[in-house]
């Protein structure tokens, strides 16, 4: 809650803006299967689109059991997340 409370703070109030990159406490797809990928020595650049250009991420979209959760233009209006994956 926590982080969800500062990056309201950091957007101004602006709720909206603040939950197209971090959900709401108890909106999260986190606690059903989903969870956070990255390169190992990036960092922070892998949460940014530049993950999508990494072979991990190539080698995560050959797995017929993990997909991207927020695709681009994705129905839940949340911003590009090549890091974040859930298990089919």
């Amino acid at each position: 809650m926590n982080l969800y409370f500062n990056k309201i703070k950091r957007t101004k109030g602006n709720i909206t803006l603040a939950s197209r990159s971090l959900a709401p406490p108890a909106y999260s797809y986190h606690s059903i299967g989903d969870f956070d990928v990255g390169k190992k020595g990036w960092g922070y650049k892998n949460f940014t689109v530049s993950f999508a250009r990494t072979e991990e991420f190539w080698r995560l979209q050959r797995l017929s059991y993990i997909s991207m959760r927020y695709t681009i233009n994705n129905k839940d209006g949340v911003r590009f997340e090549p890091w974040h994956v859930k298990i089919i």
